[in-house]
Formats: C-alpha cells, structure tokens, sequence
C-alpha cells in the first residue's frame, strides 16, 4: 500500500462532552480517564511507520483525545522520528488531531503547530445550532468556549478546520452554517451526514437524516461556495467530488472502496478495521502489540474481510456514478440491517444528487467528461 492511516484512540471513547449523536457515547467523563500505555503507543507508532508505505498518517481520535495530556503526544512525536529515521526509505508522517477544541490551550496549540498537525475541531455552526446537540454532562451548551479556541487557533496560525455533523437541526441553515464558519477563519470543512439506530427502538433516531436531505443541504453549502468564488475555501464532499469528476482522485475514505487502508488502534493495542467499528468483533484483526501491522495487513482473515467490505451491490453496479462513489460507506450499507453485498449505501441517492448537481455546474462552465 502506498497510504495508510492509523486512527488512534489514546483515551478510547471517554470524552468532556456528551453529545446528543456521538457513534461512541458509552462512557461517561470520568476524572480517572486511562490513557493509552507507553509500550502500545511505541508499537502503534513503530509498526504502522514500519509497514512499508510511503505515507504514513496517524489521526488521534477518542472520545475526546486531548484527555491524554500534552506530553502523550510530545511522546508520540518523539517516537515518529525515532522510527523514521530508522527506515531504509523515506516515510512521509502526518499528523491530524480531531477535537472538541475545550482543552486547548496556548502551550498545546504552539507544540501541534511547530509539529505541523492539522486539527479538526468538532463543531456544528452558530450556536442555535452546536447547542442543540454539543453539550457536556450537565446540558451546558460548548459553543462559546469552542470559539473561543478557534479564535486561538487562528492567531497562532494552526493549521484547522471544522468538522460539522449535520442533523435536523442544521437543514434550514445551511447558508448560516457556511457563513458562520467563513466569519471564523474555517475554511476548510468536511459536512458528517447522521444517521444513526435509537437502540432503545430500533428504528432511526429523531435527529437522522435521509438521503435527499443531505444531498438538498450539500447544494445549499455549494451555492454558498460558488458565490465567494475563493479557491482557499475546501469543503470535502464538493471537491472530492469535483476532482472525480475531472478525471483527479478522490480521496475521502467514503468514496475509497477501501477500508484497509483506515485502520483503527484502540487503547489497549486492538485493531480494527475502520474508526466506525470500535469494539465491533466482527472486524477485529489483530493487536498492536503481539504483531507488526505489516502482518496483520497481509493475514488471510484482513484479506477476507476487506474484500467483503469492497462489495458492491447489483444497482450499484449498474449505476453511472459507480466510478466515482465506489458504493460508498460500508457502515452505511449495514445501518439499516441486511447484507452489504447486496444493500446500497443509506446515503446513495442523496450523493447522486449532489453529482448532477456540479456535473451540470461543470458541463455549463464548458468542461466535458466521461461522466457527462
């Protein structure tokens, strides 16, 4: 493999917030929280630069991350060059930290920022929005200390953007979303479509989104886009979409059609096959610490598994967007039950809507492809 992204839980899933739509919400705050230990931090970052890639990127995820302490990832750092400088050819080592932003601080946003980490800071747009569904153990609302960060963050020039969850809540004010993050300095997006299971109903939760929402919401966010005519503002979903148009790779692991390539380590050295499936045992493949990840990526049961997970269903084969989408999102093949093999993404039509959208946006500006 040329890239691969290690999706490390340092504190697993506990977290200084509480949010109404957190994947992960099974653990409350807790003042003891555990942190990853030394000997599976030096094998996570060890194996992962010593599997043979050319790019090697380590996403630090939770929960809440930043519950690990500052000098968990001064060690973490310390440990990437130690076993870069070991290869006998060239490893290119990325950093990403996704947050809830509260626990930054100035001494924490100058390491990230002389170690050239990208920081995604989790937030859903103005506060008649973020309030609704961000808020810590108590019901407080986050966002005006999330600001607060942010503002941080861009007077001491870190690299950051926004990571927004769009619900019901945020589908009337897809303009006001955009141009509340443009008033902050992000302007670089990525726009999480929820769909989630109610476990205590087993149907859909009240703040899930369908399809065509969030193909309707994406176009709005487009519009927006087109407008400031800037080519620093990024929103994932559109140019991702865009490059594969164009004939350019798309890169976002929704549309990859490959699953090994994201693999998350929890705590205590488990690995699993995608952030989405933590403690699923369904996709576990192997620990940290008892074999290189070379191995476990060459291993007959990730070999099988991956493959499965690359099914397409019978419509999508036949789809004219099948180039570009790949299926989609194994998770949301399963959402909804059945088997992926034969499910098609819970997403699919709203991404179709999305395509025609800047296909025949790109076909007025004079450019033709294989798509159009």
């Amino acid at each position: 493999m040329r890239s691969i992204t290690a999706i490390v839980r340092p504190v697993s899933n506990v977290c200084n917030l509480s949010c109404y739509y957190c994947y992960n919400k099974r653990e409350s705050f807790s003042r003891s929280t555990h942190i990853m230990k030394v000997d599976v931090l030096d094998s996570t970052v060890s194996s992962f630069i010593g599997s043979d890639c050319e790019i090697v990127k380590f996403l630090w995820h939770g929960g809440e991350p930043l519950l690990a302490g500052l000098d968990f990832f001064q060690n973490a750092t310390k440990l990437q060059k130690i076993y870069t400088a070991q290869q006998s050819s060239s490893v290119i080592v990325r950093n990403n930290l996704q947050t809830n932003g509260l626990l930054l601080n100035k001494e924490k946003i100058e390491f990230f920022v002389s170690e050239k980490f990208h920081i995604g800071v989790s937030i859903d747009g103005p506060d008649y929005i973020h309030d609704q569904n961000r808020y810590d153990h108590f019901g407080k609302g986050s966002h005006n200390s999330v600001v607060n960060k942010i503002r941080m963050l861009k007077e001491m020039r870190g690299q950051f953007g926004a990571l927004s969850v769009v619900t019901k809540s945020s589908l009337s004010y897809a303009h006001d979303i955009f141009d509340f993050f443009i008033s902050e300095g992000l302007m670089d997006m990525h726009f999480s479509p929820y769909a989630e299971i109610d476990p205590e109903t087993n149907k859909l939760s009240k703040k899930s989104i369908t399809a065509e929402e969030f193909g309707n919401f994406v176009i709005e966010i487009f519009e927006a886009w087109k407008i400031l005519n800037n080519p620093s503002i990024k929103v994932r979903i559109i140019d991702n979409f865009l490059q594969g148009l164009l004939g350019g790779k798309i890169e976002v692991c929704t549309f990859a059609r490959n699953c090994g390539h994201h693999l998350l380590v929890e705590i205590n050295g488990d690995v699993f096959i995608c952030g989405r499936n933590a403690n699923d045992e369904k996709f576990h493949i192997g620990n940290i610490t008892h074999e290189k990840i070379s191995n476990i990526i060459t291993s007959q049961i990730f070999q099988e598994m991956v493959e499965r997970m690359r099914s397409i269903s019978e419509t999508c084969k036949k789809c004219k967007w099948l180039n570009l989408c790949k299926g989609g999102c194994n998770y949301y093949k399963m959402l909804l039950g059945g088997d992926a093999l034969k499910n098609t993404e819970y997403f699919c039509e709203g991404y179709k809507i999305i395509l025609e959208k800047l296909g025949n946006w790109i076909r007025q500006e004079g450019v033709t492809t294989q798509y159009l």
